[in-house]
């Protein structure tokens, strides 16, 4: 049945809009809670029963796939090999993932480990991508040494290597176009494991050939390698999936980051080169917890941050609480949950779901922490204390540029996935996507490519929004002005 189409005179339209957004509630799975479709589908219902809105599946754990590579024609070759954890097993966890995912309203971010390229196994390492055919790409140390795998859970390629740097590239490259249903790219390890590395000799003659005119020091060249990855991936991001969430997991505190590990997320953060951050806050001390906290809180970007909190055990002991042994338990995350939502940051992640599979701890903590009635008060309250649960409003998209991309605003009055057409006065459909957006305000990209493979003409258009499940749909007259050659 056709929508009943809501023609929105929007000069002089009032719109009602709470000035706080839905909170992200993510949770980490590693690669063995999905390497069968039974596994799949139960973290997927398990997320969506514990109101969580985000999930981050790792499917690259150590430069080896968990998904199908090259599975779309696309510019960007990809040798690594399928994981060692889907041994035996024939499916694509990804495509099955994101399939049962959406089905729930669940944003899948494909979970990539960045510079960390080994298993620390010595069985495994042999069938390593990277081991096997890139050896001299992992760093050395000052004294210009190799250290084993198992100091730090695997061998790091060294971001100072021009070819280490396309690899990734590439790799980022195929995982996107082969799946542009994905709705986020989270990078992990993407940072040196510590001080002491990052001595390739490759990377160390590049530096030696610009210190002098750009007054480097060695750690801030380190940092400008991490740094210019992460700008490469969100230049890669917006050329082919505009309006993906791109995120990373990072260390607590941004000045230690920065020095000990060249990872200065508060400058990713400035410069718009990630959407968000997710700080490891993994520490079982309360008071060291509430630091990181603080550190995270002085950087003045809270909006930008989803709190990394540990849910898992050591020895892979039960969260579930226990009177007879103090363990770490989910009243402690649940406490850790509260912390956070006393401030201004953007959301909760949990790492990690399979922490909190024994016992069912997943189900307790939900309980504790996400009930329907602890969700609906969050989504209740504004910053003036009033009820804004039950307030609808118009939706509303409004267009500029950004150099070579087009800069959507999208405002819309209900949270889920939305459909976007282009239509011209005639009615005819020129374009398509569909999103995932939050109740209010969300930002997007689009490089202004029609269905045909052409640029749009500048003009006025008409555009639809829309829900599936909904029986009407916004018709707005947007004007696209001209995009820079």
């Amino acid at each position: 049945m056709r929508k009943a189409a809501l023609m929105l005179i929007l000069a002089g339209l009032a719109l009602c809009l709470s000035a706080r957004t839905q909170e992200i509630r993510a949770i980490w799975v590693l690669p063995w809670s999905m390497n069968t479709p039974e596994k799949v589908e139960a973290f997927v219902s398990s997320a969506a029963a514990s109101q969580q809105t985000d999930i981050y599946v790792e499917v690259r754990y150590r430069s080896d796939a968990l998904y199908q590579t090259n599975r779309r024609p696309d510019d960007y070759p990809n040798p690594e090999y399928r994981s060692h954890v889907l041994d035996g097993v024939d499916f694509d966890p990804l495509e099955l993932i994101l399939r049962e995912a959406h089905k729930r309203n669940l944003r899948v971010h494909a979970w990539i480990v960045v510079l960390n390229a080994t298993p620390s196994d010595p069985e495994l390492i042999q069938r390593n991508y990277i081991y096997r055919n890139h050896r001299d790409w992992i760093t050395f140390d000052r004294n210009l040494l190799r250290p084993s795998a198992a100091e730090n859970a695997g061998h790091y390629i060294d971001p100072g290597i021009p070819e280490a740097r396309e690899h990734i590239f590439n790799v980022v490259g195929d995982l996107l176009s082969g799946y542009p249903e994905l709705d986020g790219l989270h990078l992990d390890y993407i940072r040196y494991p510590n001080s002491s590395l990052g001595y390739h000799p490759i990377s160390m003659s590049r530096y030696n050939d610009v210190k002098a005119q750009q007054n480097l020091d060695w750690n801030e060249w380190r940092i400008l390698q991490v740094t210019s990855l992460v700008e490469t991936i969100r230049q890669l991001v917006d050329k082919i999936s505009p309006g993906l969430i791109l995120s990373a997991a990072v260390m607590p505190d941004p000045d230690s980051a920065a020095r000990y590990y060249a990872q200065d997320w508060k400058d990713w953060l400035e410069r718009g080169l990630v959407d968000y951050v997710c700080p490891m806050n993994y520490s079982t001390d309360s008071v060291k917890f509430r630091e990181s906290l603080d550190a995270a809180d002085r950087t003045g970007l809270s909006e930008k941050i989803v709190m990394g909190i540990r849910a898992w055990n050591n020895n892979g002991d039960s969260l579930v609480p226990n009177v007879l042994a103090r363990n770490y338990n989910i009243m402690d995350v649940a406490e850790r949950i509260g912390e956070i939502r006393k401030r201004d940051f953007a959301g909760i992640a949990l790492f990690s779901y399979d922490g909190l599979l024994k016992d069912s701890a997943l189900q307790h903590l939900s309980r504790l922490a996400y009930s329907d009635e602890i969700i609906a008060n969050l989504s209740a309250l504004d910053p003036l204390g009033e009820s804004t649960a039950r307030t609808r409003f118009a939706a509303d998209v409004k267009v500029s540029t950004e150099g070579r991309l087009y800069s959507l605003e999208l405002l819309v009055p209900l949270e889920g996935r939305w459909t976007l057409e282009l239509r011209d006065p005639f009615n005819r459909m020129h374009y398509r996507r569909v999103r995932y957006y939050l109740k209010g305000l969300n930002r997007d990209h689009w490089n202004g490519v029609l269905a045909n493979g052409e640029r749009i003409v500048p003009g006025t258009y008409l555009v639809s929004l829309f829900r599936d499940m909904d029986l009407f749909e916004y018709v707005i007259p947007v004007t696209f002005p001209g995009l820079t050659r």
